[in-house]
């Protein structure tokens, strides 16, 4: 785990923000976004299959889709790279709008 904190570009910042998730092969879900960066995110996905590799499609409410790729993946969570960095200030602002109250959940062995 240590290598890839020491790969992230920069520090990951919880949130709680719900999203659609599309995958290449067509597959479709809801997903909550756990926490966020300008390069991903890491998703909880329950019931939607995830598998390293795979492309996908997030999209928050009253967002665009953002393409990304599965880096990572298991019980029930994945951590998603984006395609393009996200414009900082317009990440800035949804790690403050979508900052957790009462705290983070916790069920993610990768933590």
């Amino acid at each position: 785990m240590g290598a890839t904190l020491n790969k992230r570009r920069s520090a990951r910042q919880p949130v709680v923000m719900q999203a659609e998730c599309r995958t290449q092969t067509g597959m479709f879900g809801r997903v909550d976004i756990i926490d966020l960066t300008a390069e991903g995110c890491r998703i909880f996905a329950k019931g939607l299959p995830m598998r390293v590799g795979q492309r996908l499609r997030l999209r928050p409410q009253n967002f665009q889709p953002i393409p990304g790729i599965v880096r990572w993946a298991g019980n029930d969570f994945a951590g998603i790279e984006f395609e393009s960095a996200l414009y900082l200030p317009v990440v800035e602002h949804l790690q403050r709008q979508f900052a957790p109250r009462g705290g983070v959940r916790q069920e993610d062995p990768l933590l």
